[in-house]
């Protein structure tokens, strides 16, 4: 990942970090929304913080079938990544071998079990194969010692074990919880993208965690010292309703897995503040030239203004998120693709860079009018995305301009004077246009006069006006 990438959201940090130095903060609920960046966020935070080791487990990768236990998978899972820390070596490998063969009675059953076990958690098994080998080679030499009577003793200690159920450690739990103590930093473990897990497989894991937190002790699992569970709370909910039918008790359900509250993770708000950044990574290629430059390079700063406003509302409105935005986008067209009726180029435009903006994100053109209709309901105020600003009370206005010039190509507009204060009603809604021309131009231009213009009432004549635009364009 570039350093571009590499977002500081210092406020959330800040206070993520809090929550985190908590030491009776056990459990830690992680919610934010899909795309919103959480994975990014918490492998950051934890290169910050060299002096914890962390553990990212994803069970959704995991190969799982109706008669699949995610839990034994789980367990796979961890030792995978005790591996990867040094701390599981060829020994313990023996004696998972040889645990296993006690319950399966044969050497093939033994190692075609382990192995499957570690393939369905979906991982490499690159710093598996060396001691892997080195424990087979062992184990079968070693397989014609185990006398009956050794394996009578474990299988009664296996049903005595499958009695007791998940509440209470098996040998492996015994293992993965032994090499934890072993550190001398703490462990946590972060389980991420839970919400997309299948139902089923969610509330067996959701249960297995419930039922291994020590309720006297507070003491996860397996011993790390914390657990970090990586999910969209609504999503949890609704998938709890449509299990249990209702989700009036899905608040008690889900505390368990929370030490204290729920820590809710939206960096929308300083994410704003880099979509500048973002714009000067979007780009158009000339077709025919091989070339490319950045959309908005030839644009006014108030469209450039203009461009980030209307981003982070669809960043607000969750048609766009983080993953959209941090790569580089290139968009491929013609500069001269558009052409309206009257076979006039538009390119030339303002509104031309936004609207090829807006129609990359929203993936169908169609729904351009209805997404901005789906921003009037909840707008972002300019304060909430612009800093520094002095004056807001002429942003609208301003950016009213390059959406007003498109329809200023409409009869009773070409009929209008500078300076000539003038009505125009969109569903309903009256708008005070002011014609005006710009510094160095011949060409008349428009703008709302009203300087107290709403954001919903913005947003209904950009959307009014974005429509009459694919009305009179030809996407060639």
């Amino acid at each position: 990942m570039s350093d571009f990438n590499k977002l500081k959201f210092q406020q959330l940090e800040n206070k993520f970090a809090n929550e985190f130095a908590d030491v009776n903060n056990k459990q830690i609920l992680f919610s934010g929304a899909f795309g919103s960046g959480k994975t990014t966020f918490l492998r950051d935070f934890a290169a910050e913080n060299s002096d914890t080791i962390f553990t990212h487990i994803y069970p959704v990768n995991y190969t799982l079938h109706s008669n699949t236990d995610i839990y034994e998978i789980l367990k796979y899972d961890i030792i995978l990544e005790l591996i990867s820390l040094g701390c599981f070596k060829s020994e313990d490998v023996d004696s998972l071998l040889q645990y296993t063969y006690a319950l399966s009675q044969t050497a093939d059953g033994a190692v075609k079990k382990v192995l499957n076990l570690f393939s369905k958690t979906g991982k490499k098994l690159d710093d598996l194969q060396g001691i892997f080998k080195t424990s087979i080679d062992k184990f079968s030499k070693i397989k014609n010692n185990l006398s009956n009577p050794l394996l009578s003793v474990l299988d009664f200690g296996n049903e005595v074990d499958s009695l007791k159920g998940y509440e209470y450690e098996d040998f492996i739990t015994s293992v993965i919880k032994e090499k934890l103590c072993n550190f001398k930093k703490n462990v946590v473990l972060i389980v991420d993208d839970l919400d997309t897990i299948d139902p089923e497989h969610l509330f067996r894991l959701i249960s297995i965690f419930r039922a291994h937190i020590d309720h006297h002790t507070n003491e996860n699992k397996f011993g790390f010292d914390k657990i970090i569970f990586v999910a969209d709370v609504n999503n949890l909910k609704t998938m709890y309703a449509h299990r249990f039918g209702s989700s009036e008790s899905f608040s008690g359900y889900i505390s368990k897995l929370s030490s204290k509250d729920i820590f809710y993770f939206n960096p929308s708000k300083e994410l704003y503040t880099n979509l500048n950044g973002f714009l000067s990574r979007i780009y158009v290629t000339l077709e025919g030239t091989g070339g490319k430059l950045p959309l908005l390079q030839n644009s006014s700063d108030n469209t450039k203004l203009l461009a980030v406003y209307l981003l982070a509302n669809l960043v607000n409105i969750n048609i766009l998120n983080l993953r959209d935005l941090v790569k580089e986008n290139v968009l491929h067209y013609s500069i001269d693709s558009y052409i309206d009726r009257y076979q006039s180029n538009l390119y030339h435009l303002d509104i031309y860079p936004i609207y090829t903006l807006i129609k990359y994100y929203v993936a169908n053109p169609t729904l351009i009018k209805s997404t901005f209709t789906r921003i009037e309901d909840d707008p972002l105020g300019l304060n909430q995305v612009f800093q520094g600003v002095r004056n807001y009370e002429f942003m609208y206005s301003n950016f009213s301009v390059p959406f007003l010039e498109v329809i200023s190509y409409l009869p009773e507009f070409k009929e209008k004077k500078e300076n000539e204060i003038f009505e125009f009603k969109v569903d309903g809604k009256l708008f005070e246009i002011n014609p005006f021309k710009q510094s160095m131009s011949r060409k008349l231009s428009f703008r709302v006069k009203d300087e107290t213009i709403s954001a919903r009432d913005f947003f209904l004549l950009a959307g009014y006006c974005l429509s009459q635009f694919q009305k009179n364009i030809t996407d060639l």
